[in-house]
C-alpha cells in the first residue's frame, strides 16, 4: 500500500471522528439553547454531497455572537474527547475563532513535531473551526478598520508559531520582543473592538481566515433548515443557496481535479487518528 493509499485511509477515520464530534457539540448546544449553522466547506459538503466533501479535512460552524460568548464559558462543560480552546484560552494560541479538538488524535505540521516543542500548549489534534457572527460596521471605512484589527489581534499572537515552523522573520521577532501577557491583553482588546452585535447592523459577517467582509443579510441565517452531513441532520442557513453563491459562486460544480487537493497534501501534515499529538511532540525526529 502506497503513501496516498495509507493517508486515505487516516482520512477517512479523521473524518468518522469529526462527524462524531460535530454531532457532540450540536448535541451540547441544542442542550444548552446554543444556536449553530454549518458553515464553509461543510455546509458545501452538507449540500452537494450530504456529507465531507471528499478532500476536505475539517468541520467548520459559524455561532451569533451571542452564543459564541456563551459557548466560551461553557466550554469545560464539553464532554471527553473534546477540548475547547480560543484565543486567550491558552498559550500559543493564536487563532482569531475558537476550535473543538478531539483529544488522543495528530492533525500538526511536521515542523511542530519533536523534542523542544511540548511547551507548544495549541491543541495539534483533529478539529472544528468555531467562527463568531459579527455585525458589519455600515461603511467600507469601518470594515477596513475590522480588518486591521483582526489582522493585528492575530500577528501579535504568532511569533512563537513561526520560531516553530522556522519562518521566524525580523517582524515575528520586533512583535516577540513585547513580553507574551501585554501580546495577548492587546490581541483581546483588538477582538473586543471588532465584534460589533449582529442584531444591531444591517450586515454580517464571521470571523474566520477570510479578510473581513459584512458578505451576508442576518436574515439568511435565521428560521434555519436542516440537511444531512454523513448519518445525521445538523442546522443550516435558511437560505444556504445564497450564502453559498456568495462563497463559492457556481457550488455545486466540482473543482477541477487537480484543485481536489487536501490541505495534508498541500503543506506536511502529520495525520494519526489513533495517537496524541503530544507524542510526536516529545519524540525524536
Amino acid at each position: 500500500m502506497d503513501n496516498k493509499e495509507d493517508r486515505q485511509i487516516e482520512r477517512s477515520k479523521m473524518q468518522e471522528k469529526e462527524i462524531d464530534m460535530l454531532k457532540a457539540v450540536a448535541d451540547f448546544c441544542d442542550r444548552y439553547d446554543l444556536s449553530y449553522r454549518l458553515y464553509c466547506g461543510t455546509l458545501l459538503g452538507a449540500v452537494r454531497h450530504e456529507g465531507f466533501i471528499p478532500w476536505d479535512e475539517d468541520v467548520d460552524i459559524t455561532m451569533p455572537l451571542e452564543d459564541y460568548r456563551k459557548l466560551l464559558k461553557l466550554g469545560d462543560k464539553l464532554p471527553p474527547p473534546y477540548t475547547l480552546q480560543y484565543p486567550g484560552s491558552t498559550k500559543g494560541y493564536y487563532l482569531n475563532w475558537a476550535r473543538v479538538y478531539i483529544d488522543g488524535t495528530t492533525f500538526m505540521e511536521q515542523s511542530l513535531a519533536g523534542k523542544g516543542n511540548a511547551e507548544y500548549y495549541m491543541h495539534q489534534g483533529f478539529h472544528m473551526d468555531i467562527y463568531p457572527m459579527i455585525g458589519a460596521a455600515r461603511t467600507k471605512a469601518g470594515q477596513k478598520v475590522q480588518r486591521g484589527l483582526l489582522r493585528v489581534a492575530l500577528a501579535i499572537r504568532t511569533p512563537e508559531y513561526h520560531r516553530l515552523r522556522g519562518d521566524f522573520k525580523a517582524k515575528h521577532k520586533m512583535v516577540g520582543a513585547i513580553p507574551y501577557a501585554i501580546r495577548e491583553r492587546i490581541s483581546g482588546l483588538c477582538l473586543k473592538m471588532v465584534m460589533l452585535d449582529p442584531d444591531r447592523c444591517e450586515m454580517i459577517g464571521t470571523i474566520d481566515s477570510a479578510p473581513f467582509m459584512g458578505k451576508y443579510q442576518y436574515d439568511d441565517w435565521k428560521a434555519p433548515k436542516k440537511a444531512h452531513f454523513g448519518k445525521w441532520e445538523f442546522t443550516i442557513p435558511r437560505r444556504y443557496d445564497k450564502v453559498l453563491r456568495r462563497i463559492y459562486g457556481d457550488y455545486m460544480k466540482l473543482p477541477p481535479e487537480e484543485k481536489r487537493i487536501p490541505i495534508s497534501e498541500e503543506i506536511a501534515i502529520i495525520m494519526d487518528a489513533d495517537k496524541d499529538y503530544r507524542y510526536y511532540q516529545e519524540e525524536d525526529r
